[in-house]
């Protein structure tokens, strides 16, 4: 399953993921961390819109998905579920880390370690609405998500 992503000048990113039985779900990533999320059920129908939410829900969102919040029982004779092997770590920023005063954007990380930021700590504050213009400084606790490999090359990129 190959997920199609499309950029929108001015809006964000548009992502289309395929489902087993031939519909499609949309995905809005608007550029201030909006997400709109819409069903496509046949090839030539119009895409209906199922909801929206802030970048905030949309982490714990696929946080749940990623399996980082629950995990069934047992899993024996069943499907194996996606991200299960995901993990939650505490990272905190070193001075000259490769992260210091660079937005996510420019940061560029994802591609590389495949890892998401779910929530900043600064300041004895938690920053959980983030999006690609949050500034990362030196000091941040970052809480990230990921598999043991993302979280390896994670802790690389992050010196």
């Amino acid at each position: 399953m190959s997920i199609m992503e499309t950029d929108l000048p001015g809006v964000g990113k548009k992502f289309i993921v395929p489902l087993d039985n031939g519909k499609e779900i949309i995905i809005i990533a608007g550029d201030t961390g909006k997400k709109e999320l819409f069903i496509k059920e046949e090839p030539e129908g119009d895409n209906k819109k199922l909801f929206e939410c802030s970048s905030e829900l949309s982490r714990k969102i696929g946080a749940i998905l990623e399996g980082a919040y629950f995990r069934p029982v047992s899993t024996k004779g069943s499907e194996p579920l996606i991200g299960e092997d995901a993990e939650i770590e505490r990272y905190e920023v070193p001075k000259d880390s490769n992260l210091a005063d660079k937005t996510l954007e420019e940061a560029s990380f994802y591609k590389k370690t495949e890892v998401a930021i779910m929530s900043i700590r600064r300041d004895n504050k938690s920053i959980s609405n983030i999006n690609p213009t949050t500034k990362i400084k030196s000091g941040d606790v970052l809480l990230v998500v990921g598999s043991p490999k993302e979280q390896e090359e994670f802790k690389k990129f992050l010196m």
